[in-house]
């Protein structure tokens, strides 16, 4: 059984950084094979890049510019690529590579058809 428990996101989940940027996966998904409602899952497999951050420092800008998952360590994979949780350890990081806060993974508010 693995530590960690989480439910899986799609690709169209809203992240933010703590200041209000938008984290977006700036790369293809490492699988069409999982999909959450037509959407497919989100893995650790490239680059998230974040977008309107407002992070100032002593009054100078130092946005957010990017996200780093360490995803390794909830042992799920899809096609040999760990998939992100929304409890998966993350941080944003500036463009000088200076951590800025974790960001916020948008809880998913997906609608089920009783049949």
């Amino acid at each position: 059984m693995f530590g960690t428990h989480g439910h899986l996101f799609g690709t169209d989940t809203v992240i933010s950084c703590p200041h209000g940027g938008r984290a977006v996966a700036a790369f293809a998904a490492a699988s069409d094979a999982v999909r959450i409602d037509g959407v497919p899952v989100a893995t650790a497999a490239g680059a998230w890049t974040v977008i309107g951050c407002t992070r100032t420092v002593d009054g100078a800008p130092a946005p957010c510019t990017s996200v780093r998952w360490d995803a390794e360590r909830d042992g799920v994979v899809v096609d040999g690529v760990p998939v992100l949780l929304d409890v998966t350890h993350a941080q944003c990081f500036t463009a000088h590579l200076v951590p800025a806060g974790r960001p916020v993974v948008a809880p998913a508010h997906r609608e089920v058809a009783a049949g």
